[in-house]
């Protein structure tokens, strides 16, 4: 079963305090709508993908232009 993985953490960096929201989508294309909401508001945004799965790091154009598009 697919699902999403959602963590919050705050920091303390200089001072200032800071929420980070870390969501593990697996690239599921399911989840899109969600991501793509999330990116508006986001202050920076991270991808990972599988070294061991080439095919995972040609989905990072896909994701990128995806980020780009929302923001």
């Amino acid at each position: 079963m697919w699902r999403i993985d959602f963590k919050i953490r705050i920091i303390e960096i200089d001072g200032k305090k800071i929420k980070l929201q870390i969501w593990d989508t697996a690239g599921q294309e399911r989840f899109r709508t969600i991501t793509t909401a999330y990116y508006r508001g986001a202050m920076g945004i991270m991808l990972v993908y599988d070294v061991t799965k080439e095919a995972t790091f040609e989905n990072i154009k896909t994701w990128i232009r995806n980020t780009d598009e929302a923001r």
